[in-house]
């Protein structure tokens, strides 16, 4: 299924490396593993900042039936203030209420709690996805 930002549940920052680390930690060997799908949409996001460009790479993977977005900075120049600000103003509803849905590689485990407890039919349902 093509995802959009708009269908995620989660932000993850991880880089590759991080992201392979954590797919081997939550999936593969893991009592309770998450389904992990990996490579389903990626984007690269570049934004102007005094002249130069940040830019950072988004790729979608879906865990246990679910959209999570996994991005990383590529560019020399990181501004962590101006890419917040991309994410608050294309994926909103990441950042309401007193709990925002985003986290590092180092606190993944609240993502895996979150998609774990989540009531997946009604996300599903609200996004216009397929719920089988």
């Amino acid at each position: 299924m093509k995802y959009s930002l708009k269908d995620v549940c989660y932000l993850v920052e991880a880089n590759s490396f991080e992201k392979s680390t954590l797919f081997e930690k939550f999936h593969l060997k893991n009592e309770n593993p998450i389904e992990w799908k990996d490579g389903r949409e990626s984007k690269i996001v570049s934004l102007s900042y005094n002249g130069d460009s940040i830019v950072f790479v988004i790729f979608i993977e879906e865990l246990d039936g679910v959209p999570v977005a996994f991005w990383h900075p590529t560019s020399l120049i990181v501004h962590y203030g101006m890419i917040e600000d991309y994410f608050k103003k294309e994926v909103p509803h990441l950042y309401e209420g007193s709990r925002f849905q985003t986290t590092d590689a180092n606190n993944f485990h609240n993502c895996v709690h979150y998609i774990k407890d989540m009531d997946k039919t009604k996300f599903k349902i609200k996004n216009n996805m397929k719920i089988f």
